[in-house]
């Protein structure tokens, strides 16, 4: 098993602190509140400090004895290894997670010209990521076999909360018209389509046991996601307007445009950190009672249990009999219990000349214009671009939910989120989620390649500090620092790593002290008996270039204390 524990606080401790981050009141609670709120059948959502918050809430009547069985659970390296995979799977973690979310940051800025409009491919991958991240965290958290695993998620409060954000706001809101298209298998088609990519990015975090374990949960649970999906489907507009008021920052336009706002601005939140630290808090708590009452544990109905299926309705009268049974019995033919077909299923959509998720051996539509395969993007550039084509720069545009990056090389190269290293690898840049492409500027027209291969072109406005795209404005964050220094701390927003920087040129950091000096766009890192780092280090200087309210060092933010 790898070992995936946060490093400081693990077990009880751990799964207390992160009930006690969340607040009702805090904006990711008040999302998920609001979600559910809106959703049919979703649970409340009562606030829990702590392991014996939930005690109160879901076993106010258990003994002394269970209530120190529960505890004894939350002290499980599983409850560390489901923290760790949920921490991971929030957007903004250098992790299991894709990290662009639904949207990469150059589409939010061209709206619907941008790449991300609709189901594409890289939200795709992040769905079916974190259905394989879900199955994980319940592999974690409930010590059964998958098919109970999966019924005890949706019979738990917390856990039918997990399922339902996932159907809902990973999946249904940004991606209705491909859910309804696909009629009950769009996460299994994703999952099918993406198994390598996800199974790979799984691999190195969880081991080969882990993503085995997952996946055999996740085929348990793939039926129920995708009905959840389809059911949530067809109120994927009305669901994203209920939202607007949580994320008015975020929540721009109509319509897709409206929930693809939406989608992004959730997937900025660590949702997936709160509400599994719920499912994990109820599961240890009804774990506990269960142990302490077998027969109390819900258990899925057999197949052969279950009541059959109601017989067929009578077939309608022929028209050239209806009149006559009307005249004859003295009542209409409704009486004779005539029952409507009804569609075989009531949130699937009209049926599209051609089905892009259709089998293999489907027909083909003869009357169908060919869509073009856009062409495959071409291999990342090693010279760098004639200075009238280039940008080369980092710009970062902050939002009240988070950040959206835009970064660009001498060499031609794009990517929306800024790379660990001063010396980046973009292929592990890319291998870890994110889009890298190529640009080119012709004067004040900027076109981007996609990995995809689709592109896109906007008008930009440059100037030293800043970048417009089609009207949008972006600051520039890599500065030439040599022989600068940096004078405070900086804590990062999870609370659990700092940074601390003096004018001697000497600093504190995670992995020991040393000395520090700036360069443009890094900081060169030497301690002691280790080999020298140099990760990527941006700024806007303000409001003091010595002690800036934020630094991004090596990619993740760290705000000053």
């Amino acid at each position: 098993m790898v070992d995936v524990s946060e490093g400081k606080l693990k077990g009880g401790v751990l799964l207390d602190q992160q009930l006690a981050d969340y607040k009702l009141r805090s904006l990711t609670a008040r999302l998920c509140d609001a979600l559910f709120k809106a959703t049919p059948g979703a649970p409340g959502l009562p606030n829990w400090d702590s392991l014996d918050d939930t005690f109160a809430s879901v076993a106010p009547e258990a003994s002394a004895d269970v209530r120190a069985r529960a505890k004894a659970l939350a002290n499980d390296a599983q409850i560390d290894n489901a923290l760790f995979a949920a921490k991971s799977l929030d957007t903004g973690d250098a992790g299991i997670t894709i990290l662009t979310g639904v949207r990469s940051a150059l589409s939010l800025f061209l709206g619907d010209k941008g790449p991300g409009a609709g189901a594409d491919d890289q939200q795709k991958a992040d769905a079916a990521l974190k259905a394989l991240g879900l199955a994980y965290i319940l592999t974690q958290l409930i010590p059964r076999e998958p098919a109970q695993r999966v019924h005890l998620l949706e019979s738990t409060d917390s856990g039918l909360e997990l399922l339902l954000y996932y159907v809902t706001l990973e999946v249904a809101v940004p991606s209705p018209e491909d859910v309804q298209a696909a009629n009950g298998t769009f996460i299994k088609d994703l999952v099918a389509e993406q198994s390598r990519r996800v199974a790979g990015k799984l691999l190195g975090v969880i081991g080969r046991k882990g993503v085995q374990d997952a996946q055999e949960t996740l085929d348990a649970m793939i039926d129920l996601l995708d009905r959840k999906a389809l059911e949530r489907a067809p109120q994927a507009g009305q669901l994203a307007a209920s939202l607007q008021g949580v994320l008015p920052a975020v929540v721009r336009g109509k319509g897709p445009a409206l929930q693809d706002a939406v989608a992004a601005g959730a997937d900025a939140l660590p949702a997936w950190r709160y509400l599994t630290a719920r499912f994990a808090a109820e599961s240890r708590v009804m774990l506990a009672v269960w142990e302490d009452d077998p027969a109390a544990e819900p258990r899925p109905i057999p197949a052969s249990e279950k009541p059959a299926a109601p017989p067929p309705p009578p077939p309608s009268l022929p028209a050239n009999l209806a009149g006559a049974a009307t005249a004859a019995h003295g009542h209409p033919e409704s009486q004779h219990h005539e029952v409507a077909a009804e569609p075989e299923n009531p949130f699937a959509a009209p049926a599209e000349p051609e089905n892009p998720f259709a089998a293999p051996n489907a027909p083909a539509n003869p009357f169908a214009e060919p869509t073009p395969e856009p062409e495959p993007a071409p291999a990342l550039p090693t010279e760098a671009l004639p200075a009238e084509h280039r940008l080369n720069g980092v710009y970062l545009r902050s939002m009240p939910w988070g950040e959206m990056w835009l970064v660009f090389t001498r060499e031609g190269i794009f990517s929306n989120f800024p790379p660990a290293n001063a010396n980046p690898d973009w292929m592990a840049h890319s291998d870890a989620g994110h889009q890298v492409g190529t640009y080119r500027r012709e004067e004040e027209e900027l076109t981007i390649r996609w990995p995809s291969g689709k592109s896109t072109t906007s008008q930009i406005v440059r100037d030293t500090y800043s970048l417009q795209i089609d009207g949008e404005q972006a600051t520039r964050c890599d500065f030439n620092l040599a022989g600068r220094v940096l004078n405070g701390s900086w804590r990062s927003r999870d609370g659990e790593t700092q940074w601390t920087f003096h004018r001697n040129g000497k600093f504190e950091g995670p992995d020991g002290p040393g000395r520090y000096q700036l360069t443009t766009g890094g900081i060169q890192l030497e301690r002691p008996g280790q080999t020298p780092h140099h990760p990527t280090l941006y700024t806007t200087l303000q409001p003091d270039p010595e002690r800036p309210d934020c630094l991004w060092i090596g990619g993740l933010p760290f705000d000053r204390t």
